[in-house]
């Protein structure tokens, strides 16, 4: 199961990788917010923050020298990230409300928050299991991608209302919908970390973990590319579905 899970998170983290750089270039191109932000996100949370956050426990089983700052590295870049999609799920999805960005930044001060405890906490609980500020951290990190999903469902709910009556392009709704399908799989994987102690009463749930995770980030990895950079033939098939005609 380790085996299979590492498999499909290092497909993950090079989809990641590839969409984050692409987005980052594009933001460099159009001076927009949403581009940069989604794009950093990638970057920081799936090549530097989850892989950082691997090593450092399979290194705090070896009682490595190297466990602490590698786990520092991995929770400034989850920390990072996090912070990124708030911003972009602002920008995207409530850019002309009010209170958009005091969610965004009283969000983001509970980020930081837990980031500093994270960062101050004995060499110790870097122990696989031991740190007892993770779940804090999987509370904030899924809370904030299951904003970005609630808020993406719901506006592709009405993209598809408006495509009944040709107002909307089927395309970007279908873009949209495997966005939100990404942002639901980063979310998954946080409530079943949270859920692994009541899991455990059930069957050997922390054994399963590296599978579970491993299937959602290959999950979300295919999400991700269909999302930002889809191949034509899906478009095509996208728009034969809709019955549009294909040039």
């Amino acid at each position: 199961m380790q085996l299979f899970g590492l498999a499909c998170v290092s497909a993950y983290c090079v989809a990641a990788l590839i969409v984050g750089v692409r987005l980052v270039c594009l933001a460099r191109q159009t001076r927009e917010l949403p581009e940069l932000m989604i794009g950093s996100s990638f970057l920081s949370g799936a090549m530097i923050g989850y892989p950082a956050a691997v090593a450092s426990g399979l290194l705090a089983s070896e009682s490595s020298a190297l466990a602490w700052p590698i786990a520092a590295l991995g929770s400034i870049g989850l920390a990072v990230a996090t912070a990124c999609i708030l911003v972009a799920w602002w920008r995207i999805y409530h850019p002309a409300t009010r209170w958009g960005p005091w969610a965004v930044s009283v969000w983001t001060v509970f980020i930081a928050a837990v980031l500093v405890v994270e960062l101050g906490r004995p060499v110790a609980e870097l122990a696989p299991g031991a740190n007892p500020w993770e779940p804090h951290r999987m509370v904030v990190q899924g809370g904030a991608f299951l904003a970005i999903a609630w808020s993406g469902f719901r506006y592709h709910a009405l993209l598809r209302r408006r495509m009944r009556i040709g107002l909307a392009d089927p395309v970007v709704a279908n873009r949209i919908w495997l966005w939100n399908i990404a942002a639901l799989g980063v979310t998954l994987q946080c409530a079943y970390m949270l859920a692994i102690p009541y899991l455990n009463l059930i069957f050997d749930a922390e054994r399963v973990a590296p599978a579970f995770y491993g299937i959602l980030g290959l999950i979300i990895a295919l999400c991700i590319t269909h999302a930002f950079y889809p191949p034509q033939a899906y478009l095509d098939r996208i728009r034969r579905r809709a019955g549009l005609e294909v040039n």
